[in-house]
């Protein structure tokens, strides 16, 4: 019995005019959702985390340029790829999230003692494609989604503890 050789054929598109031009809609929920966990991160001594969705995110923040504003304003070369934006920078959206996380997530999460813990954090995906992101020691725990403008700007952090006091409640 003879053994058949399968032959494939090369296909080959008539231009490349698409090549490039596809931008995930949820690019900028990404970034945004990195520079949370970024940020909520330096609050905990450690942090461990076993979700591989992180390293997608960081690489679509790491897409965005480095510098302050101003440098950005004064570089007037053109963009190399459409899915950058020129006005925003990973400074800036740090910044951004960082007063985000200052007036809705400091001294709303019980959790004592954070910045001496080590704490084990999540991603949860949800049904439109962001995250809620769950950070949690055994003891104490809270999760963060960012409630996103249909701009693409973050409005506002959803919080919620996971392991409220009971004292409280009496």
């Amino acid at each position: 019995m003879q053994k058949q050789r399968k032959r494939y054929k090369e296909v080959k598109l008539p231009d490349n005019r698409f090549y490039g031009a596809y931008r995930n809609p949820l690019a900028g929920t990404f970034r945004y959702e990195y520079a949370l966990y970024v940020t909520v991160s330096d609050f905990f001594a450690s942090v461990t985390c076993r979700s591989l969705c992180m390293e997608r995110l960081r690489l679509y923040f790491t897409e965005l340029k480095r510098g302050s504003d101003t440098e950005i304003e004064a570089d007037a070369a053109p963009q190399e790829s459409p899915d950058v934006s020129s006005k925003k920078t990973q400074e800036s959206v740090l910044k951004e999230v960082s007063v985000l996380v200052d007036r809705d997530v400091r001294g709303k999460v019980n959790f004592p003692a954070m910045h001496e813990c080590r704490a084990e954090f999540r991603a949860i995906p949800e049904r439109d494609g962001s995250h809620t992101f769950v950070f949690t020691d055994g003891v104490y725990g809270f999760s963060l989604r960012l409630d996103m403008t249909k701009k693409g700007s973050p409005k506002r952090i959803l919080v919620a503890d996971l392991f409220p006091d009971e004292d409280a409640a009496a």
